[in-house]
């Protein structure tokens, strides 16, 4: 049961760092 609500917890921390990770990337890669 906690394997599955720690593996749920991870990707949902990595979904919600990705993207505005994502937006600075693009942000710095064409600015």
């Amino acid at each position: 049961m906690q394997h599955t609500d720690y593996v749920g917890s991870y990707r949902k921390m990595v979904i919600y760092l990705a993207i505005p990770g994502a937006i600075l990337l693009y942000t710095a890669v064409f600015a």
